[in-house]
C-alpha cells in the first residue's frame, strides 16, 4: 500500500485518511486499477495529469446501468471490461457502486484498496504487450 501511494497511483479517502481495508465500489476498483496500468506503461503519467492521459480500446456496448458510473470513473470502467478485467455482473449491468439487492451482490465480490492493488499485478499481466 506505501508503494502504491508512494509511486502515485492512489490516494487517500481524505486529507489525513487511507483506510487501506475499506471496501471499494466496483468503479473505484476498475479507476485505481488503470491508474496503476498507465502508471506502468505511460511514460510522465501522474495522478494530477491523469486526464491527459488516454488509453487505446476497443469501446465495448455501454452498460444498462451506464448512467449510475461516476463521469470520473466511466473510462476506467470501460477499459476494464474491454480487457476482461472487471466485467459486468449479468444482464448487461456493471454495478458501479454495488447498490444492488443481496441476491445480485452474490453474483459479485468486493475488494479492499489493498486486494485491488493484488489484482493489479494479474492485470499488467495481462495486459503486457497491448
Amino acid at each position: 500500500m506505501l508503494k502504491a501511494y508512494s509511486v502515485g497511483v492512489v490516494n487517500g479517502t481524505s486529507a489525513i485518511t487511507f483506510s487501506p481495508n475499506d471496501l471499494l465500489n466496483r468503479e473505484t476498483a476498475a479507476t485505481m486499477l488503470t491508474r496503476v496500468f498507465k502508471r506502468a506503461t505511460l511514460d510522465g503519467w501522474t495522478l494530477a495529469a491523469d486526464s491527459s492521459f488516454t488509453l487505446p480500446y476497443n469501446q465495448p456496448a455501454l452498460f444498462a446501468d451506464d448512467r449510475n458510473i461516476s463521469g470520473w470513473a466511466k473510462d476506467s470502467v470501460y477499459f476494464m471490461a474491454a480487457n476482461k478485467i472487471i466485467n459486468g455482473v449479468g444482464n448487461n449491468k456493471f454495478a458501479p457502486k454495488n447498490m444492488t439487492t443481496a441476491d445480485e451482490a452474490n453474483s459479485y465480490a468486493n475488494t479492499t484498496r489493498e486486494q485491488a492493488l493484488t489484482i493489479a499485478v494479474r492485470m499488467l499481466e495481462n495486459l503486457n504487450g497491448k
